[in-house]
């Protein structure tokens, strides 16, 4: 394990754990990071000194990661489908799911209402929420199993997954509806959005960038960079058509790309591969005005440990993770209280008057015997059918049966 400093090119921890590591990600800050390893997940600090051990993860152990920051929860999903929410603030296990759908090796969340997306080897992609043991949705996205999924930063309104049929799809989860998808020359493995709607497919050795790519469909790409298979310091790249030209330095390893990842406010797209690390150049990718208060790249010691509380105490509730979150704290329009008024008395003057029909039946007695004794039950019950028939027969005809 190793936590590096990208723009001094510095490592600053670095560990040996000595078991297989399948993922990691950062906490609510740059001083904490889960470790998903063979048996159980683990939260190490900035020197890499052990805190915690969860446990309580059920499964064959986490493959895959995600962290929500506003509500301090750890989702992982393990070999076996079990979708786990950890509170990282207090240590709780707050929920546990069985999705039932086998291995899964991609997950992602929405980072506006902090609902989780997971891509299933069977081609579709569930959402969750801690609250719910079922999926709030379940969309087919492809025939064939997914291999990465990736959700919008901006907005939360796009959802992109790649199969293993070669395609890549983009979604709007509004109305769960296809907008357009790509081809890839192979399937791609891993994908990464970055604040600005740039879309970053990584394939074999090669990584394509697409600008705009959510919105709007796209003719080529962005850009282009391959890895060479030599070792040595050299890039091809080119520029799409209508795009500018990008210029990369500093790829140095000739390995597949196993992860991409675009860093927050910056022009930086990192590939991790199987032999090291590549920061990217991708002009125009980040958002170049940021608020101090969200996310502030000068701030203090001081001003960091005072943002740690206000986040503790901003921390929101995991029932508050639903679909659609702008409804939370709204009012109903007149018309729409009458009209759900008017649907509760409805559904409950039918409730009574079906519990009214079938409540009691000709030919019983108070206590649910039929009359004739254990002889006459049958003629009982088939006296009753023969009026329902009767009854049925003279609403068709417009008489009361």
């Amino acid at each position: 394990l190793a936590v590096v400093d990208w723009r001094r090119c510095n490592v600053t921890t670095e560990i040996q754990v000595r078991e297989t590591v399948h993922d990691v990600c950062f906490l609510h800050n740059e001083l904490f990071f889960a470790v998903a390893q063979k048996r159980y997940t683990f939260i190490y600090d900035k020197r890499g000194i052990e805190l915690h051990c969860l446990k309580n993860i059920t499964g064959s152990g986490a493959l895959r990661l995600q962290f929500l920051p506003h509500h301090f929860l750890l989702a992982s999903i393990s070999k076996g489908g079990v979708l786990d929410y950890v509170d990282t603030s207090t240590g709780s296990h707050v929920a546990h799911h069985k999705t039932r759908k086998g291995r899964c090796d991609a997950i992602t969340a929405d980072p506006r209402s902090g609902v989780v997306s997971l891509g299933h080897s069977n081609g579709t992609v569930t959402l969750w929420s801690p609250s719910m043991g079922t999926p709030l949705a379940t969309l087919l996205a492809h025939h064939a199993p997914i291999t990465a999924i990736a959700n919008d930063v901006s907005s939360g309104n796009y959802l992109v997954t790649a199969g293993m049929e070669g395609r890549v799809r983009v979604w709007d989860v509004r109305k769960m509806r296809e907008v357009h998808s790509y081809i890839s020359p192979t399937p791609a493995r891993t994908i990464a959005l970055s604040q600005c709607e740039m879309l970053a497919v990584g394939f074999g050795s090669a990584v394509e960038v697409w600008k705009e790519a959510l919105t709007s469909k796209q003719h080529s790409p962005y850009l282009k960079l391959r890895i060479q298979s030599s070792g040595a310091n050299r890039n091809t790249r080119s520029g799409g058509g209508g795009g500018a030209a990008a210029t990369f330095a500093g790829a140095t390893a000739a390995a597949a790309v196993e992860r991409l990842a675009f860093c927050p406010y910056e022009d930086v797209l990192g590939a991790g591969h199987a032999e090291g690390f590549t920061s990217l150049l991708v002009p125009g990718a980040g958002e170049p005005n940021f608020d101090s208060l969200v996310a502030n790249p000068f701030e203090t010691g001081k001003q960091r440990r005072e943002a740690e509380i206000h986040m503790l105490l901003d921390k929101l509730l995991p029932e508050s993770i639903m679909r659609e979150p702008d409804r939370i704290g709204t009012l109903l329009r007149p018309h729409e209280r009458q009209r759900n008024l008017t649907q509760t008395l409805v559904s409950k003057a039918n409730a009574a008057a079906r519990a009214k029909r079938v409540g009691k039946r000709p030919g019983e007695k108070k206590g649910g015997e039929k009359e004739g004794g254990e002889g006459g039950g049958g003629g009982g019950e088939g006296e009753w059918r023969g009026m329902r028939r009767m009854r049925r027969r003279g609403r068709r005809k417009g008489g009361m049966g």
